[in-house]
């Protein structure tokens, strides 16, 4: 996984406001750049991770 792509995602994330879902953080990149949906959810696993120590957290949502 690139490193790129966990911050990408995590910028994403924390400006959105909202629940984004796997297809929409794939929707930021270009079509020559769309990270696979497993790459995705590696990166998001990898917040998940890296924040457990941290005053907040990354949680899935059923809907999304």
């Amino acid at each position: 996984m690139k490193p790129a792509l966990k911050n990408i995602l995590e910028g994403a994330l924390l400006a959105a406001g909202e629940p984004l879902s796997v297809e929409r953080l794939r929707s930021l990149f270009s079509e020559e750049e769309k990270p696979s949906q497993k790459m995705v959810q590696q990166a998001l696993q990898a917040l998940c991770e890296d924040y457990q120590d941290r005053g907040f957290e990354l949680i899935e949502l059923a809907s999304c």
